[in-house]
């Protein structure tokens, strides 16, 4: 049996060069000295002066408020709503009647009238030994009767 495949067969070495050294970073230790209490961070960002916004601005009024009176609680959809007469439709569903027919009911089906039965098989996997071979080899794990019958030589030396 042939266990190579057409990728291991059409593959071709190639010559790699030697790998490089990785290269570190330099180090960036600050210099030794009293602890300031600022961090890295803080040195390479540094504040900006506050800024300070300026107060909202106000709108201001654009067209003057018409007084026309008392508010009267309507809005304008309520007080232009014409109310209709609602019509129910016509249903387009049948009417569900049975349908009564002077022909004898048929009950039979093309699967029932032919259908033909088949010979069930037996499973081979329910067989003790496989089919065609010698019934008269021991299965695994079974002994045989003459073994059974006649006791082994060690046990006669024994007694």
């Amino acid at each position: 049996m042939q266990l190579d495949s057409t990728s291991r067969l059409d593959y071709v070495p190639h010559q790699a060069p030697p790998r490089a050294a990785p290269i570190r970073p330099a180090s960036q230790r600050r210099e030794k000295g009293p602890f300031q209490g600022r961090s890295a961070t803080q040195e390479d960002f540094p504040e900006w002066e506050a800024y300070r916004p300026r107060a909202p601005v106000k709108p201001q009024q654009q067209m003057p408020v018409l007084s026309s009176g008392t508010f009267d609680g309507v809005s304008t959809f309520q007080s232009h709503y014409v109310p209709h007469e609602l019509v129910p439709t016509a249903s387009c569903k049948p009417v569900q009647a049975p349908v009564h027919s002077s022909s004898p009911f048929q009950d039979e089906t093309s699967y029932s009238t032919e259908f033909a039965p088949k010979k069930q098989e037996v499973c081979p996997a329910s067989y003790p030994s496989p089919r065609g071979t010698s019934s008269k080899l021991p299965t695994p794990g079974a002994t045989s009767s003459s073994a059974r019958s006649r006791p082994s030589s060690s046990s006669r030396q024994a007694s």
